[in-house]
């Protein structure tokens, strides 16, 4: 299926032909000295002319788009710590202390998490701790396996490898507010870049789109206050 960039650029270049074809017209009414019809494919010219316009100023701003996302919204660019990660839950596999701190105090999510993998089995240890069920390798093994996930994870072998990836279990607290840290830095660029790429659009009336800017920053901020970061 063609994308809409693709549309636009063939679009882009059926004008231009379009052009060059009314622009021999106009030159043949006026060597025929028929100036009024020279003039009627010279309306048709300009007409064209401010549609070739629209589409490379739309096609450009794909472009441009896309290097906005790119730099803001690309998932590989944004703030996160794979290490810490992999500290957090090989705590909680090895440690009970560990899982109080981090599903109680800290009370870290899923989606503090931005290593999917990361995400899932955290949300098989929070089933888990939900059911008063104990936390460790052989139960969230089994429990991904009810999920349904313990490919996707990468099997017995990586919750083995995180078990040994807890540098310091006395040190999870401080890890998991690491994590929580990048995510909100992480939720803030996703608004930072809605807010560039409506912008960039025109899509909206730019004082409402300072407002909605506001609200949504607003939003993380009273989340932070009430300490909810997003339970």
């Amino acid at each position: 299926m063609i994308s809409q960039a693709e549309q636009d650029y063939l679009k882009q270049n059926l004008q231009k032909k379009f052009f060059d074809t009314a622009v021999a017209r106009r030159e043949y009414w006026d060597s025929q000295n028929q100036p009024e019809k020279a003039i009627k494919v010279q309306d048709e010219i300009n007409a064209v002319q401010s549609y070739i316009q629209y589409l490379e100023d739309k096609v450009q701003f794909k472009k441009y788009k896309t290097l906005v996302l790119n730099k803001y919204g690309d998932l590989a660019l944004l703030p996160h710590a794979e290490y810490v990660e992999k500290a957090v839950l090989g705590a909680i596999l090895v440690s009970e202390v560990s899982k109080n701190i981090v599903f109680e105090i800290v009370g870290l999510k899923p989606a503090h998490f931005y290593t999917e993998q990361h995400a899932v089995i955290f949300e098989a240890a929070i089933i888990l701790y939900q059911q008063n069920a104990p936390i460790d390798l052989i139960t969230v093994h089994n429990q991904l396996i009810k999920m349904k996930q313990l490919e996707n994870i990468g099997d017995s072998y990586y919750l083995i490898e995180l078990t040994n990836s807890a540098p310091s279990i006395a040190n999870v607290e401080f890890h998991s507010r690491i994590l929580q840290q990048f995510f909100i830095s992480r939720e803030t660029i996703k608004v930072a870049s809605d807010t560039i790429t409506a912008a960039l659009e025109g899509s909206e009336d730019s004082l409402e789109l300072i407002e909605k800017t506001r609200e949504n920053l607003n939003l993380i901020i009273e989340k932070i206050a009430n300490k909810e970061l997003w339970h």
